[in-house]
């Protein structure tokens, strides 16, 4: 298979890039076939590496070439939220989304993605001391702070029992595979540390909007607590996380640091590219007017333009 000959965003490249992170971060043992393995993960890594170069490119231009200072740094980052968080697409699923309609968006939004706690963990490897309790604190919140019961996941779980969600590699689209891949790209790849924690830091920021959002759709549909509670908990708790990454460890960051924040930047406008893209799509497949244009320019000054060449 050569894999570079399919190095377009496609679901094709998109669903062989699941199936890999999928095998590659499950738990394993150890196995006769390891150097074959090694040489497969070889192969994916260029491959992987090829799709973040070419969206670290996309974005570049977007970001200004220099900072007065990095609080000037810090409320441009946090300004980059302002497009999404009114997005159409949430606005629907509080009000207006069917029962069918809130399951299929939560199979293509929720389901796929890497557990947080999961993408802290491989980002905090080496981090200076004051970025890494950042993320510890972080952890320890996703993981109920100590109780089974309270872990973030088993909320989740329980949701997605409750609901009989059901999904499947091949039954997610390719911008949501290309969403979570990029996550796990970023935060399992040293050189995209910085980026890790910048594309982190913005989904901090945006949670809190698509989870109120979520809570309220289905409430509205008749869902009891069991069921919101993870949503619910996300729409108050990621507000509070986002000012702490902000203030504990992106300015930190960029203090010592001033270099660090173009890459800062790269990470957030690359999660911000990838949750658009999402967007787009799902307003295709719900027959809603596109927040976006279809060549993918944002409507937000510092993001105009914004688009990933195959």
């Amino acid at each position: 298979m050569n894999l570079h000959n399919s190095f377009c965003p496609s679901q094709n490249l998109h669903t062989n890039l699941a199936k890999h992170n999928l095998a590659r971060l499950a738990m394993n043992r150890p196995n006769d076939a390891w150097e074959a393995d090694e040489r497969c993960e070889f192969e994916y890594r260029i491959l992987e590496g090829h799709y973040i170069e070419e969206l670290r490119y996309a974005v570049k231009s977007l970001i200004p070439a220099d900072f007065n200072s990095p609080d000037q740094f810090v409320n441009w980052f946090e300004s980059l939220r302002n497009p999404l968080q009114s997005h159409s697409v949430y606005d629907w699923l509080a009000n207006d989304a069917g029962l069918a309609d809130m399951r299929w968006f939560l199979t293509q939004e929720i389901l796929p993605r890497p557990a947080f706690a999961d993408l802290l963990s491989l980002t905090q490897v080496s981090l200076p001391l004051q970025a890494k309790m950042e993320c510890a604190r972080n952890f320890w919140d996703e993981m109920g702070q100590g109780k089974q019961a309270a872990v973030h996941r088993s909320l989740l779980d329980r949701a997605i029992s409750c609901l009989r969600l059901r999904s499947s590699i091949e039954s997610t689209t390719w911008e949501s595979l290309a969403y979570s891949n990029s996550m796990i790209a970023l935060a399992s790849t040293r050189r995209y540390a910085y980026q890790s924690l910048g594309a982190l830091g913005m989904h901090e920021l945006l949670m809190p909007y698509e989870s109120a959002s979520i809570a309220k759709g289905l409430k509205r549909l008749g869902m009891d607590q069991w069921v919101t509670s993870y949503f619910d908990l996300h729409a108050g708790l990621n507000l509070a996380h986002g000012r702490s990454w902000l203030s504990e460890l992106i300015k930190p960051l960029v203090v010592s640091d001033p270099e660090s924040a173009t890459f800062l930047a790269e990470g957030a406008l690359i999660r911000l590219y990838c949750a658009r893209r999402c967007l787009s799509r799902y307003s295709k497949e719900f027959n809603l007017v596109n927040h976006f244009q279809d060549d993918f320019e944002w409507q937000h000054p510092t993001l105009e333009g914004l688009r990933l060449t195959a």
